[in-house]
């Protein structure tokens, strides 16, 4: 079975966003998806977001392959559970932020283009920072992806408050 790569997108990487034409080619699938975090702004065009540190899994490597291989163990003991998992719930001082999860096939050369996108250097300072994190898809479906969320802490930015990055967004 070949090995798939899962990106849950929030911003410029969605539908209908110029980023998601020239990254997302050969996408095999698109859905709506959500986790609990908070949205700031990067700026007029571009979002941060932020996650409880406990629904982090684990934080992106330059080991590709090992990369994937626990996105597939995590894929695999949420198929194994079979019930949706508390971490759903949105408690005090977060929110549900609403995107998309992005399928593709070809995760050895994705991932590293993801990343340079993201601007994310693991070991090192980064705009973006990537964690696999477990996404909720709707009802009780959940699914394993990797997200990048802000490499710094976004205190000093304005936070935006709608559930969903709007297209066009200016202020």
């Amino acid at each position: 079975m070949k090995s798939e790569l899962r990106i849950f997108a929030y911003g410029t990487l969605k539908r209908g966003f110029p980023s998601h034409d020239e990254y997302c080619a050969g996408v095999l699938r698109i859905c709506p998806a959500w986790l609990r975090g908070r949205l700031f702004k990067l700026s007029p065009q571009t979002p941060a977001m932020t996650i409880p540190d406990e629904d982090i899994i684990k934080f992106g490597t330059d080991d590709i392959a090992a990369d994937i291989a626990a996105q597939e163990n995590l894929e695999s003991f949420i198929k194994s559970r079979g019930i949706a998992d508390t971490t759903f719930s949105v408690g005090p001082g977060w929110r549900k932020v609403r995107g998309e999860l992005l399928v593709f096939d070809d995760p050895e050369t994705r991932l590293p283009l993801m990343d340079s996108f993201e601007e994310f250097h693991p070991e090192r300072p980064s705009t973006y920072t990537r964690v696999l994190v477990s996404i909720n898809l709707g009802g009780d479906l959940q699914t394993s992806a990797w997200t990048y969320i802000a490499g710094f802490d976004p205190v000093r930015l304005e936070e935006y408050a709608e559930e969903s990055w709007a297209q066009g967004h200016a202020g």
